[in-house]
């Protein structure tokens, strides 16, 4: 009966590390994309901000495996849409953008005329 006892805890024990360790993941997985995209929008916007001419140099995640954040730019209402899996941050943007629908490692951000370049 002891015995019995002591595999339904340690069942129970284990099934907990397993959704820790998952949260764990999850959660670190959102922390590397808010600060992916975070750091893309603020390139986007210093490099609106200080008008044509400007380039920034940006690496999305210096960690391994990368980020691929898809982005969606809307031009009507001067959003941007990052998204990577079930997480997503919209924000607005002074200047019109153009770029992949897919970024990844090391991106270029240059303002050409009051356009933003991404490539």
């Amino acid at each position: 009966m002891l015995w019995l006892i002591i595999l339904i805890l340690l069942s129970l024990s284990i099934g907990a590390l397993f959704a820790i360790k998952n949260y764990a993941n999850n959660s670190y997985e959102s922390i590397r994309f808010t600060s992916a995209s975070l750091t893309l929008y603020d390139a986007i916007s210093e490099t609106c901000a200080l008008g044509s001419g400007n380039i920034r140099k940006v690496e999305l995640s210096p960690s391994n495996p990368p980020v691929t954040i898809d982005v969606k730019y809307d031009k009507p209402s001067s959003l941007i849409r990052f998204a990577y899996g079930n997480y997503s941050i919209v924000k607005e943007i002074a200047c019109e953008v153009d770029g992949p629908l897919s970024i990844s490692g090391t991106v270029s951000v240059k303002n050409e005329n009051g356009k933003i370049e991404i490539s």
